[in-house]
């Protein structure tokens, strides 16, 4: 939330007037509507909270240090100052306006990186007709790269780190530590671990273990933070890396909600990195959701779920059979397959996976 407290504005012994609406809700407010969410989209991109900061700024000087076009941009700005982001003054000059000032990268709430990555997720959607039409990734199409390559590249979003994705809650990580026995092994890997939530459940539970956090290197801060928070930092090890490109020894490896992200041909590279890490008697776990073998009309959520990892990630939800397809061409079996129940958190499943004979 970026809403401050709102006083009490009225008079004493007078009528009572209507509380002035902050800065901070009528950002929030903008953030429901779909084109001042747009305008808030178009000022976080263009970095005009850090360009505006100080003083006065015609149309031209800001069309100039944006390499932008004047007229259109000018439209723009106006529409941006008619919904409180910009100030207009009577000779034309713009201000920021304490709404716009919300957008710095050093506010509290960083809004500007969450409305960048909504909107063009959002944005990708516009893509769905051509995939139908020639299999290219929704998000390939519209922005020419991969949704983690070209978040990875934004500023605003990247230096968010994990705060950007819920990621996994205590209870649930607790969970898949305690459906699965790692008591067997003395090393496991959190793939795609992200803030290490899991990772940290499963060392909790077993103090014997030491594990890795595999993930991109900005979000080792949130990890090394998490890890320290369940006071088991001194067996964590934050390795910022590529899983595509090596994957550490190990006797187990954690992937939870990893695979939905890619197609069969990348998820299937993934495995085999953790097939090739693997050390003898290992195993390899997935959480994710398993669709059924049918659609059926009312129950479409998994369904629809696969449409959003089509549309944003270019990745999919699987069936049983398509999971044992996917491990099978990563030399892997399917050992065991079985429900993982956390409160709210239903319809996932753990997918344990062994080397294949040869």
């Amino acid at each position: 939330m970026v809403a401050e407290q709102v006083g009490d504005n009225s008079r004493a012994g007078g009528p009572a007037t209507e509380p002035v609406e902050t800065a901070g809700r009528q950002l929030e407010r903008h953030l429901t509507s779909r084109i001042p969410r747009h305008l808030v989209y178009l000022a976080a991109k263009l970095g005009l909270a850090e360009l505006m900061t100080e003083g006065e700024w015609s149309v031209d000087e800001v069309a100039a240090a944006l390499g932008a076009h004047s007229d259109t941009l000018r439209r723009v700005l106006r529409a941006m100052a008619s919904i409180g982001l910009l100030a207009e003054g009577a000779d034309g000059v713009l201000t920021l306006g304490e709404a716009g000032r919300l957008l710095r990268r050093d506010a509290s709430e960083p809004v500007a990186g969450r409305v960048i990555k909504s909107v063009e997720l959002e944005m990708a959607w516009g893509g769905l007709l051509n995939a139908v039409m020639t299999g290219e990734p929704p998000f390939e199409h519209v922005f020419g790269e991969r949704p983690f390559a070209h978040f990875a590249r934004d500023p605003l979003v990247a230096a968010l780190g994990a705060r950007l994705n819920p990621g996994t809650s205590w209870e649930v990580a607790q969970a898949i530590a305690a459906t699965y026995d790692f008591s067997r092994f003395e090393s496991v890997v959190d793939v795609g671990g992200g803030d290490g939530t899991v990772l940290a459940a499963i060392l909790d539970r077993n103090p014997h273990l030491h594990g890795t956090v595999l993930d991109q290197p900005h979000l080792m801060f949130d990890a090394q933070r998490v890890a320290s928070h369940y006071g088991v930092e001194d067996r964590v090890r934050l390795l910022g890396g590529d899983f595509f490109e090596a994957v550490p020894a190990a006797d187990a490896y954690v992937l939870k909600t990893i695979l939905h992200d890619w197609d069969d041909d990348r998820a299937s590279q993934i495995l085999r990195r953790c097939r090739l890490g693997m050390r003898t008697g290992g195993r390899i776990l997935v959480v994710e959701v398993m669709l059924p073998e049918r659609a059926v009309a009312g129950d479409g959520g998994g369904f629809l779920g696969d449409m959003m990892m089509l549309v944003e990630t270019g990745g999919r939800e699987r069936t049983e059979r398509e999971f044992r397809e996917l491990f099978a061409a990563a030399g892997l079996a399917v050992i065991d397959v079985r429900a993982l129940q956390a409160g709210h958190y239903t319809g996932r499943y753990l997918i344990e996976g062994v080397a294949a004979a040869d």
